[in-house]
């Protein structure tokens, strides 16, 4: 069985996502101004409602994902900046489930899968 120190594992782990939410801004930002100039350019009448509901959904897991990312970097300082000044081992925060922002990450990540499977 391979073991991982586990303090490489939370560094390799904030590093690629927040490379990867990098990449997902740039996609995002991308998508959504494309969307809104073609709502601008259309000439018809019509309130366009799937594209409406296009540009809500968008807008709605860029939310969750990036609340996403913001906890992972919270959790990130909380456990090297805060635990390891009061001499406590900062794997023991990674360690502990029931740390609410553990909840709240599951959380994150159950709404993005939820919103994508619909």
């Amino acid at each position: 069985m391979l073991n991982i120190p586990r303090v490489s594992s939370v560094l390799a782990t904030v590093t690629l996502e927040s490379f990867f939410f990098g990449i997902y801004l740039i996609v995002t930002a991308t998508a959504l101004i494309l969307l809104l100039k073609r709502r601008a350019e259309s000439v018809s009448t019509r309130p366009g409602h799937r594209r409406l509901a296009v540009l809500l959904g968008i807008s709605a897991l860029f939310l969750v994902v990036a609340g996403h990312w913001v906890n992972t970097v919270y959790r990130f300082f909380f456990a090297f900046v805060y635990f390891a000044a009061d001499g406590i081992n900062p794997m023991g925060f990674y360690s502990d489930w029931a740390q609410p922002t553990e909840v709240l990450q599951t959380g994150f990540l159950m709404a993005s899968l939820r919103w994508l499977h619909k």
